[in-house]
């Protein structure tokens, strides 16, 4: 009777192996915290309700424009001119004050802002995730030992044929 072998097989890891473990490393723990940091400020974002304040702002902004009949204008480098607005600049405001308030009524930026938390959530759950490899680096670094699929035997056929 034949034995069965394992799926894997632990090897000894050269020094240029070592090191880009090493840098890997480094890279997922920063990915980590980077993700970690984003989370938190979502989360903070949706308990303060952020972007349903932003949104409020910018309806009042809009509606105060709209009554003055001043059209401000930002430029590439962040300065702010006001002039009074042509009819055509009204008629845009007026269709975006509209679409802020069906957006607010939809609660769409909240929505946005709970996907983005879920998403990013799911993505640092995931098997690949830089939060999953963290521990599994660590250990080989330590040991100096990595565990590899088991090369096939070319001289059998692959499972399902013959």
């Amino acid at each position: 009777m034949e034995e069965k072998q394992p799926d894997l097989i632990e090897v000894d890891l050269t020094p240029e192996q070592l090191i880009e473990k090493r840098n890997h490393l480094e890279n997922c723990k920063m990915s980590k915290d980077d993700s970690d940091l984003t989370l938190e400020k979502y989360e903070a974002q949706l308990d303060a309700q952020l972007p349903i304040k932003l949104l409020d702002d910018s309806i009042k902004e809009i509606k105060k424009n709209l009554a003055e009949k001043k059209f401000k204008n930002r430029s590439a480098n962040g300065t702010e001119s006001e002039k009074d607005a042509t009819d055509a600049e009204l008629e845009v405001m007026k269709i975006e004050l509209k679409s802020m308030e069906k957006m607010k009524k939809l609660d769409l930026p909240m929505r946005d802002l709970r996907l983005r938390i879920a998403q990013l959530k799911r993505q640092k759950e995931a098997f690949d995730a830089p939060e999953q490899q963290i521990h599994k680096l660590e250990r080989e670094i330590k040991t100096k030992k990595a565990t590899i699929p088991r090369p096939r035997d070319s001289t059998k056929p692959p499972v399902g044929v013959g």
